[in-house]
């Protein structure tokens, strides 16, 4: 495939595997890392434009926007066809709203089959498993927040001014999921919102084109700009001429506080507590547990447990001078042969070619 990479103004054009594109992609070029049923990015916010067409020897296509990076890429189909033979449904540790530009999207959330025509939207939070089908052409381009940014950009930034409450002041169903969002303590929700397009959505194509753009050729107030640009772009999503919206709420209350016990107690512990111990604490089954953790994550509670201890182990190769050794060690992983093969699992390289190469970028 090839693989045009702009970073720091320096421009690269490659030709690449498919293994060596998923094994570099992450720290090289899309500041994605991806995972068994999870995809960390590592950046606030990015741009990810997406073409699909059904003939020819291309028939993927995807760019990469993010501050001061730009990726293009492009696949043959016998590499695409090897992609997408392994996708499945998977979460982010951002929010993702995505513009269906141009043709038809068939998108998975959950256990529901969603058509998304030309000019429609969907945002979706961080706990919404999903996957795209590539069964006709479409052009997509989304938009990729972490909650902290989300939460600088409509209430920290502008002290005394609160979008997201301003918006839900109105009565709008982005309003009310951006105030459930960023204020609730309940970090198991699964909801998303559809908008059905009733207007012309030329306008809020280009406010992706204008961030992406930012993004990629920052200047003196782009950090401001972006924000704004994406201030308007949320108010053109609550224009009642333009859209209207579905929210959709996923799972029983009870099961997301459950889902947010079970959260709270891996954080706490690393993710180094056994399903018996959780089953001790939370007085429910092991088998109940491991129900509802698979159906809020898409993993079993041991891949799930050990996906938040690799995330503290690869923090801790960043931001401390412990050894691979000492960091198992003080995750209480007994096997140091099981924790090197996790992280391996987890990162798609070994703990010490982790820290080098991501080293090398800060140089």
């Amino acid at each position: 495939m090839q693989v045009l990479t702009i970073r720091n103004g320096e421009a690269r054009l490659e030709r690449r595997k498919l293994s060596e594109m998923m094994s570099s992609v992450s720290s090289e070029a899309s500041d994605l890392r991806s995972r068994e049923g999870f995809r960390e990015s590592t950046v606030p916010i990015q741009v990810v434009l997406i073409s699909y067409t059904a003939e020819g020897p291309v028939p993927y296509r995807i760019c990469f926007f993010s501050p001061g990076s730009y990726q293009y890429v492009e696949m043959e189909r016998e590499t695409y066809e090897a992609l997408i033979s392994g996708t499945e449904l998977h979460t982010h540790n951002t929010y993702e709203l995505s513009l269906v530009r141009e043709g038809t999207l068939f998108q998975r959330i959950e256990t529901e089959r969603h058509l998304y025509p030309k000019g429609s939207c969907f945002l979706l939070n961080r706990n919404v498993r999903h996957n795209e089908e590539y069964d006709s052409p479409f052009c997509t381009a989304t938009l990729s927040l972490s909650e902290e940014y989300l939460k600088q950009t409509l209430r920290e930034e502008f002290p005394g001014w609160d979008m997201a409450n301003e918006m839900c002041g109105k009565g709008t169903d982005l309003g009310q999921f951006l105030s459930a969002e960023l204020n609730s303590a309940d970090t198991g929700r699964k909801s998303y919102i559809d908008f059905i397009p009733s207007g012309d959505s030329a306008e809020v194509s280009g406010m992706f084109d204008s961030i992406a753009l930012t993004l990629l050729d920052p200047g003196p107030g782009s950090v401001f700009l972006v924000k704004s640009l994406l201030c308007r772009l949320l108010s053109l999503l609550t224009h009642k001429d333009l859209f209207s919206t579905v929210p959709v709420e996923l799972g029983t209350a009870a099961e997301g506080r459950t889902f947010a016990e079970i959260a709270g107690i891996m954080e706490e512990t690393k993710g180094r507590i056994g399903r018996q111990e959780l089953s001790d604490r939370l007085h429910y089954s092991g088998n109940y547990l491991n129900r509802i953790t698979r159906k809020y994550t898409g993993m079993n509670l041991t891949g799930y447990s050990n996906s938040v201890s690799m995330r503290y182990a690869a923090s801790m190769l960043l931001n401390t001078d412990l050894t691979a050794a000492e960091i198992a060690e003080e995750l209480s992983f007994s096997n140091r042969r099981y924790f090197y093969r996790e992280f391996e699992k987890a990162y798609g390289t070994t703990p010490r070619r982790y820290r080098s190469d991501h080293v090398k970028q800060k140089t």
